[in-house]
């Protein structure tokens, strides 16, 4: 998952910054626009695009390679390497701490943006509503710079009434409104309110705000309005205070790039250059953020892949022979009971089964899985522990050895790194003598330690029935 967002994150940041390169000088704003919308989606779905590679494109050490790394797959399978449990409580803090931040954060930024909603309702409500050429006029008492939200444009109702709000800069905030401006915004808040820790949201927000500008003055200008006039009306709008969160911005900023924009001659040849250009980008981060993986290339005509290791008939034979001479059949042959094997034959069995591919392993009725996890570190609770004194209900050993319960006054709950409780059986006690009702095996830390390295240097396979699950 972190590796996912830090290819989104750097593929966010290199095509905004193509963007800031390329094209947001160049007049070609309703392009621009697709593309920084687009582009911020299309960074969530790079590292998600899975590539294919031909294996004839591969070496033969290559191939060498894929063997080595899938049976070093099928050796570490079901291996757990436990780690005490103070690490693994240290990972489940800090995967705690991650997602309350994260919650925490997020419900403040989608707070503010559904608040910021709220709040043109609010201003909707309580304010004076007028119809001009088929848009609603919100006229408020605020000194603040024409804005819109939706549907509608907020102005201020002094100015408005005392026609100090010229026709151009109502034709601006229309234009906002026509070609949808606000759902841009929206879309990129809400965004961020969700990946807030991508900073490069942040900036195709105001990237996004000034294309919109850049798209309201066009607009503007191919009314036949004198250009010089509207760059003055501008300037004019200083001085008020700025709108709100989820509206387009009139600031100095961005007024000193679009009266430069405004000044800006077209170029066409140039424009079609950087529109080719992307397909290459984009080629670019697929290759190095998108998944890639193996095609296989089988020659047979029925076109089954070919499997990177295969046993001979001769080795599943002897597996077979191998697994035979440790199975006892009970007489009535309700069930079968799997002896262990002496080393030398464990190690024939499972470098055998190791050689066979997928298919002449599920044929087996009996497989070689991997070792066991070794046991976790499970102290009893003080309460646990003075309950194992009682020698008329528990047997107590220790680290392998047994010993007098009396013995345990001599140690701590805290001395113990794991505790196993068995019943014993009424048969089991005729049997081994012993009256109590639960066997307690404890291994003090030392032992625990000896214990965990070795069940970690152990790579052997043990015989199983296939169907027995773990």
């Amino acid at each position: 998952m972190i590796s996912y967002f830090l290819k989104v994150i750097l593929c966010s940041g290199i095509l905004l910054s193509f963007y800031y390169l390329f094209l947001e000088k160049v007049k070609i704003f309703q392009f621009n626009r697709l593309y920084l919308l687009s582009s911020l989606l299309i960074s969530f779905f790079i590292p998600l695009v899975e590539l294919e590679i031909s294996n004839t494109l591969l070496t033969q050490q290559t191939f060498e390679s894929i063997k080595v790394k899938e049976n070093n797959r099928l050796l570490n399978y079901n291996l757990v390497e436990t780690n005490s449990d103070s690490k693994v409580n240290e990972e489940v803090s800090l995967r705690q701490i991650f997602w309350c931040v994260y919650l925490l954060i997020s419900g403040i930024l989608i707070y503010r943006f559904f608040k910021g909603i709220l709040f043109f309702r609010k201003k909707e409500i309580t304010n004076q509503s007028i119809d001009y050429e088929g848009f609603e006029i919100i006229l408020t008492d605020e000194n603040q710079t024409p804005f819109s939200f939706l549907s509608k444009i907020y102005l201020n109702k002094n100015l408005f009434e005392n026609k100090q709000i010229e026709t151009e800069i109502i034709e601006h905030e229309m234009t906002h409104i026509k070609q949808g401006h606000t759902f841009d915004i929206l879309f990129v808040e809400f965004l961020f309110a969700l990946f807030w820790f991508n900073p490069f949201i942040v900036l195709y927000g105001k990237c996004i705000r000034l294309n919109h500008e850049f798209l309201a003055d066009q607009s503007v200008l191919s009314k036949n309005t004198n250009k010089s006039r509207y760059q003055y009306l501008l300037l004019n709008e200083f001085g008020l205070t700025e709108p709100r969160l989820l509206t387009s911005k009139f600031n100095f900023s961005f007024t000193k790039k679009r009266l430069k924009m405004m000044n800006k001659e077209q170029n066409k040849s140039k424009a079609i250059l950087v529109k080719i250009s992307m397909l290459p980008l984009l080629l670019i981060l697929i290759s190095l953020f998108g998944k890639i993986g193996v095609a296989q290339s089988p020659k047979n005509e029925t076109n089954e892949i070919i499997p990177l290791t295969e046993a001979t008939q001769a080795q599943m034979n002897e597996y077979e022979e191998l697994v035979n001479k440790y199975l006892t059949t009970f007489k009535n042959g309700s069930s079968t009971l799997i002896n262990t094997p002496n080393d030398e034959d464990r190690a024939k069995l499972q470098a055998i089964f190791l050689t066979m591919n997928a298919k002449q392993q599920e044929s087996q009725k009996f497989i070689m899985i991997p070792p066991l996890p070794p046991l976790a570190i499970n102290k009893p609770s003080e309460k646990e522990f003075e309950a194992f004194k009682n020698g008329k209900v528990y047997g107590v050993w220790l680290d392998d050895k047994k010993i007098p319960n009396t013995e345990l006054n001599k140690l701590n709950a805290e001395d113990i790194y794991h505790v196993f409780v068995s019943k014993l059986y009424p048969n089991a006690q005729k049997t081994i003598g012993y009256k109590y009702k639960f066997q307690v095996d404890l291994m003090t830390k030392l032992h625990y330690e000896k214990y965990l390295a070795s069940e970690l240097e152990n790579k052997n396979y043990i015989l199983m029935p296939k169907k027995v699950k773990l």
